[in-house]
């Protein structure tokens, strides 16, 4: 079983943002057993709100019981690449699996929110769902060389 999940709704809109998840995907793999999950994405027609509640169901689904989760949310804790490495080795010690959750647009349902046991945030900025996803694995990546030592981040 993989040690960190990624899993979030839709394929990438920008094929280069798509090879980047591929390639950061890969890296990331070759350091901690890894599992990227793009989940299907809302049926056509439905509105703003209901597209966000389908989407939110579907990660719920997608989540174990057991898992530590965390949600990426522009009010979630931030850190420097160094702090991320830390916290993320801590994460990796305490828990059997931990899967981080990318939303859409319109963010998180009450029940993604209560089951998430903390908050993420990449930037103060507000980015789109397709780069955010492509910052977050870069940033997993780093953190991940920062703490085995590698040159990726010197």
């Amino acid at each position: 079983m993989e040690k960190i999940k990624a899993l979030w709704v839709g394929k990438n809109k920008f094929p280069s943002l798509a090879e980047l998840e591929e390639d950061y995907s890969r890296k990331i793999s070759l350091m901690v057993p890894f599992l990227l999950q793009t989940l299907k994405d809302p049926p056509r027609g439905l509105s703003e709100k209901r597209a966000t509640e389908w989407e939110n169901q579907r990660i719920l689904e997608a989540i174990d019981d057991g898992d530590n989760v965390i949600a990426l949310d522009e009010r979630g804790r931030t850190f420097d690449s160094l702090g991320f490495a830390h916290w993320l080795e801590g994460l990796l010690i305490a828990h059997r699996r931990t899967v981080f959750l990318v939303g859409g647009a319109s963010g998180w349902t009450e029940p993604v929110k209560k089951r998430a046991q903390g908050l993420l945030s990449l930037s103060p900025l507000t980015l789109c769902h397709d780069l955010a996803r492509v910052v977050f694995l870069e940033q997993l990546y780093r953190g991940l060389t920062i703490r085995g030592g590698l040159p990726y981040h010197r």
